[in-house]
């Protein structure tokens, strides 16, 4: 009963923090919405087919969003991981025996930990990126928080739930 009751005070604690945020793609004829856990202070730029969006919360929550038009091979979910992730794994910070891709209709991921050290304390930060192709471009999204707390599970969760894309009026 205390375990039921503990989830249920984290999806509601969780719940009552979501935010949306929609985000704006420069020349492309939607937007990107999804949830946060608390309101982005953010920035975006733009160049030619270029778009970068980046954000995070006072409580530690950053995305990051890559619009780039169709690069290598392919237009698909799988062909924009196959391109990005093995150059995200020269990353020397990210922990090898933590990586867990997934593909998914609407999306490919993958999950990971940083590894850093501040202060002189070792962290261990989870990850996930979420490389998507929509409508003639490539998109990555990086989420990340930090600090990590056993409350904080259902976040990526949710965040990869809320993600969809809406036509521009």
């Amino acid at each position: 009963m205390k375990c039921f009751l503990f989830i249920v005070a984290i999806v509601f604690t969780h719940m009552a923090f979501a935010e949306t945020t929609t985000v704006p793609v420069t020349d492309r004829p939607w937007v990107i919405i999804f949830d946060t856990p608390g309101q982005l202070q953010h920035e975006s730029k733009s160049k030619g087919e270029y778009f970068q969006y980046t954000g995070h919360t006072s409580g530690g929550f950053n995305v990051s969003v890559f619009v780039e038009p169709i690069l290598g091979n392919g237009g698909s979910h799988k062909a924009v991981k196959a391109h990005y992730w093995p150059q995200m794994m020269k990353n020397p910070r990210i922990d090898p025996s933590s990586v867990m891709p997934m593909d998914q209709e609407n999306h490919s991921s993958v999950k990971y930990i940083i590894e850093a050290e501040k202060d002189g304390v070792r962290h261990r930060i989870p990850n996930l990126n979420l490389f998507i192709e929509h409508e003639g471009a490539w998109i990555d999204v990086h989420v990340s928080k930090y600090p990590w707390n056993k409350e904080d599970f259902l976040l990526f969760y949710d965040f990869q739930n809320s993600l969809k894309f809406v036509k521009k009026k």
